[in-house]
């Protein structure tokens, strides 16, 4: 598990954290600063070189828990994507 005071310095503070939303959409977490810091790692990293969906229609219905443009698998494959490119905390190499 990763140290909630290591993503808190990793999160800036002008993002959003989506609050009560984790358990809506993955079982693998209900960590709603984890899920918020890997939302906003994908759309930093991996999105402008692979853009396969509108990210405002996404994000509207992900922090509603609308399905029409979001779903439990969509959340959990841009969650694990960006997994791997969270740095890790110290230590924890």
């Amino acid at each position: 598990m990763i140290d909630k005071s290591f993503l808190k310095q990793l999160t800036d503070e002008s993002k959003e954290v989506y609050e009560g939303v984790a358990e809506l959409w993955t079982t693998v977490t209900h960590d709603d600063l984890l899920i918020s810091h890997l939302i906003d790692v994908y759309y930093t990293h991996q999105y402008p070189m692979v853009n396969t969906h509108h990210k405002e229609t996404f994000l509207g219905d992900f922090s509603t828990g609308k399905q029409e443009y979001c779903s439990s698998v969509l959340v959990n494959i841009i969650l694990a994507n960006a997994a791997v490119r969270v740095p890790m905390p110290p230590g924890k190499l």
